[in-house]
């Protein structure tokens, strides 16, 4: 499950900083970015802020006993767990035509979810 943990923060890691420095490109180049509504580049950077938060902080979960806690994964799931509830909601809110919904689920919700019960698994470890 490590492994998985580390790509998913590395992941949302180079997301984030993608978002921040190059906010047109990432834009231009990530599925479904444009269905959400016109470019904003103080919204993407905003959320390049959380992306790059979030995976900052499942890397240190996983780091030496000093930052190994349960309260880093949390902090991480904070917006990687809301981010995955929110489209969730809205596959059904807004009835997604199906490729949406299935890329939607398989690129944000089912790996939120994962990471979502590796947090949990965590916090009941350190109680």
């Amino acid at each position: 499950m490590s492994i998985y943990i580390r790509i998913f923060a590395l992941f949302n890691l180079a997301n984030g900083l993608m978002m921040i420095i190059a906010p047109m490109t990432w834009y231009e180049l990530t599925p479904g970015a444009s269905d959400s509504g016109p470019f904003n580049v103080h919204f993407v950077r905003d959320i390049g802020i959380a992306f790059t938060a979030a995976g900052a902080g499942l890397w240190l979960a996983l780091g030496n006993a000093a930052w190994k806690s349960a309260s880093t994964a949390i902090v991480a799931m904070i917006f990687i767990g809301g981010h995955g509830i929110l489209h969730f909601v809205e596959m059904f809110a807004h009835h997604l035509e199906l490729n949406a919904a299935l890329r939607d689920f398989a690129m944000i919700v089912l790996p939120a979810g994962i990471a979502g019960w590796w947090a949990v698994r965590e916090v009941q470890r350190s109680t």
